[in-house]
């Protein structure tokens, strides 16, 4: 008679169902609040200061709550499409992203006027001043006069008489340019070649998924109605991404989860083909997927939606143990399957624990996930499924392929040995081959529509914003402002609009003593060239009195500050690059232009700023996904030692006999080194998810040694195939994905379970008879 328990005393039935039951809807509940994010942030590594700083940084900045609205059409139809638009989302809380309107600029202005000789810097002065020459003030003074006489432009008339040489209004540039060269049509920017164009804020994060998924609802219809009325409507930023990669993430598991598991159930059946038993088999599987998830959530974790494609991988490693159990019980073995079992589980998880010591949050998920979730399929598989198994015929059909097989890689083991050094050989220098991917772009899985909107709306505007910034932090704003300058003078670069409209006090002074040192030099001589300008040109120069006050030493400027500048442009605009940190800190950002690898280099080099208490620091958006690259690929590659040490040490205090080490061990090291062998020669660029996958291979890929190991026998190599071809389909439904994180991920365990099965095979029988022989 099969046993159908694995291990005396029986448990009445209905205990174990209830305990099961309890079990399942505690698993419920937890994997119900579960938190599911698509932003790879989730991954970052919290033990390096200055890469936490900088992630920080950008996770405060404001460019990432910014919706931009492009049109192009007719210009009328254009306006009413945005029109509408606005109107509608503003119920959503979007509101145009604007300096506050005509109030806010002329306040701007009186500001500027009155510190004149505190904001204009020394080389202000001296772009200024070939224009005090008597030829240049005739042009100037001509030009005056033409635009006096047109009613239309009396407003600018007027600010010459004030400041003839336009020094307030140079400094006033950064409030009235709008984007890529366009002018002001309203509240729209529009763009010489037709293109109208609004920025709007809005009022949560794009992670936000439950407030971003109904916005690009609402986008996505006016894309579409815009479209009826021959507008094309473009939204363009983070929240169309996070969209678009929600969207891929969950359509690759809806599509793949289903069909891995409608193939291996096609599989399962050819070698138990009982419609019960077979649904009774994912049971454990099952559990051990929404175990893993609730386990994170229980820890107040949120999981990575990427990683979910770790998903497809541990349902079939745990329909595996739901097999083996049925094919042990259906043979009458069922009272001896939970030892290698658990041995299987042991190692997996040996190697996981590793990762759950690392410093990158993503990677102790992963490791937390698998070893709860196989955890609770081994347990299900020993005690829930022999309960659940109806009684089978002592029948299997994967014999007329094991019997053959397993008889082939006995026969002739020296063949075996050198067909695994050929195969080493060829695939070894792969590994020579093989590079990081740094470009995380590749990681994205936005639509190819979402990407070139993208590229043409930086074709025609620019960045809505900078990506690049030198970050000051101090307890003291002013000191920040003056410690950012210095930073911008000693790289060479010239002050940004933060420290041309903001100075600190330092900047302050210098500019005051420039501006005193300037105009005892030139004020005599100027005003004389003024006279003699207006007369030739029929002015009166009293009409320029203000301007001859104006250009003249000053003995004191009232004190500027960012509370100054309250109800002005200038506090909305340069505002967002300055705030307080929760510990009271002030941070400045002070945008510079987008930097190559090379300039980052060079800036880091001479701010010195790779240390956490740096005063001074880049922040560089793109160049932030080579350091991210690198540091969890560092914390990967100096676990896999530790990881191989663990493994080695488990499998050696369990099997205490050298043949059985070697057995259980070569395949999966032979496969590891022949997987990455052909992702090396395939020209495959590792990323941490391959490096990861590892980790899957390395642990996974010793149960089919360990069966085969410890029962050398074509009754077990039945279940081990079937148990190896389910894994890899589960693998095989990833490459359908389009979100290239988990398109990779499935190609490189795919690879790696193939490996595995072949290195199994050619290894682990041979040795396994050796031993059995010598007994």
């Amino acid at each position: 008679m099969p046993s159908q328990v694995p291990s005396p005393p029986q448990r009445p039935a209905w205990q174990v169902f209830v305990l099961w039951s309890v079990i399942a809807t505690v698993i419920g509940v937890l994997t119900a609040k579960a938190t599911f994010s698509p932003d790879l942030r989730g991954m970052l590594p919290a033990n390096d200061p200055a890469f936490v700083r900088e992630m920080d940084f950008y996770a405060r900045q404001g460019a990432t709550r910014v919706l931009a609205l492009e049109t192009s059409g007719e210009l009328q139809a254009s306006k009413a499409v945005l029109t509408r638009a606005l109107t509608e989302l503003a119920t959503l809380g979007l509101k145009p992203l604007e300096a506050g309107g005509p109030a806010a600029v002329v306040r701007a202005g009186e500001i500027i006027r009155t510190h004149l000789p505190a904001l204009t810097t020394p080389e202000l002065l001296a772009e200024i001043e070939p224009h005090l020459a008597p030829e240049a003030l005739d042009a100037y003074l001509k030009a005056f006069k033409e635009r006096a006489l047109r009613p239309d432009d009396s407003f600018t008339a007027s600010a010459a008489r004030r400041d003839l040489l336009a020094l307030s209004g140079r400094l006033m540039q950064p409030l009235v340019q709008g984007l890529g060269g366009s002018e002001r049509d309203g509240p729209f920017m529009r763009h010489v070649d037709g293109h109208l164009l609004i920025a709007l804020e809005v009022p949560f994060d794009p992670q936000v998924m439950s407030r971003t998924a109904p916005l690009m609802t609402v986008v996505d219809r006016l894309m579409a109605e815009a479209k009826s009325e021959g507008v094309t409507l473009e939204a363009i930023g983070s929240y169309r991404h996070f969209r678009d990669n929600l969207g891929a993430v969950y359509s690759d598991l809806s599509s793949s989860l289903p069909l891995a598991i409608l193939l291996i159930c096609l599989v399962l059946f050819t070698l138990i083909p009982n419609l019960r038993a077979l649904l009774a088999l994912h049971v454990p599987a099952l559990l051990g997927m929404a175990g893993g998830v609730a386990a994170v959530t229980a820890l107040g974790l949120d999981v990575p939606l990427p990683l979910l494609g770790f998903a497809a991988g541990m349902l079939g490693v745990a329909v595996d143990y739901g097999q083996h159990v049925i094919a042990a019980i259906r043979s009458g073995e069922g009272a001896t399957i939970w030892r290698p079992l658990t041995i299987t589980w042991v190692t997996t998880t040996s190697a996981f624990a590793v990762l759950v010591t690392s410093t990158v949050p993503g990677i102790r998920v992963v490791g937390i996930m698998i070893i709860v979730g196989l955890g609770l399929a081994l347990l299900a598989a020993i005690f829930l499924l022999p309960r659940l198994t109806p009684k089978l015929p002592d029948r299997d059909r994967w014999l007329v392929v094991s019997q053959p097989l397993l008889v082939q890689c006995q026969r002739r083991p020296w063949v075996n040995w050198l067909i695994t050094g050929v195969i080493t050989a060829a695939l070894a220098p792969g590994l020579l081959r093989l590079s990081f991917n740094d470009d995380l772009r590749s990681y994205d899985g936005s639509r190819p529509e979402t990407w070139r909107a993208l590229e043409q709306f930086l074709a025609r505007w620019g960045s809505l914003s900078s990506s690049d910034f030198l970050v000051s932090q101090h307890t003291d704003l002013g000191t920040a402002l003056d410690d950012v300058a210095a930073a911008r003078a000693r790289i060479g670069y010239p002050a940004s609009m933060v420290e041309r409209l903001i100075p600190g006090p330092q900047a302050q002074a210098v500019n005051r003593a420039a501006w005193n040192t300037f105009w005892q030099r030139h004020a005599t001589g100027f005003a004389a060239n003024l006279a003699t300008a207006a007369k030739a040109n029929g002015l009166r120069v009293q009409a320029f009195a203000e301007t001859l006050a104006l250009y003249q030493p000053v003995d004191s400027v009232p004190p500027l500050s960012f509370a100054t500048w309250n109800g002005s442009a200038v506090e909305k605009l340069v505002g967002s690059y300055l705030g307080k940190l929760d510990d009271g800190t002030w941070q400045v950002a002070s945008p510079v232009m987008k930097l190559k690898a090379p300039e980052v280099e060079r800036i880091h080099n001479v701010l010195n700023d790779r240390t956490a208490d740096a005063p001074v620091w880049l922040a560089c958006r793109e160049h932030i996904g080579q350091a991210l690259i690198a540091v969890v690929s560092d914390d990967l590659t100096s676990r896999s030692l530790a990881i191989v040490l663990v493994v080695l040490l488990v499998v050696s205090l369990i099997e205490r006999n050298v043949r059985r080490v070697v057995a259980q061990l070569l395949p999966p090291a032979a496969a590891l080194l022949w997987t990455f062998g052909v992702l090396g020669w395939m020209g495959v660029k590792l990323d941490p998810f391959a490096v990861l996958a590892a980790a899957f291979i390395g642990g996974i890929g010793i149960d089919s040694a360990v069966f085969l190991t410890h029962s050398p026998r074509a009754r077990t190599l039945s279940p081990v195939l079937v148990a190896s071809v389910t894994t890899i389909v589960g693998m095989m439904s990833l490459l359908s994905a389009q979100h290239p994180t988990i398109y990779t991920l499935g190609r490189t365990l795919l690879i790696g379970m193939s490996c595995c099965l072949v290195a199994c095979l050619l290894i682990t029988p041979a040795v396994a008879k050796k031993m059995n022989d010598e007994r």
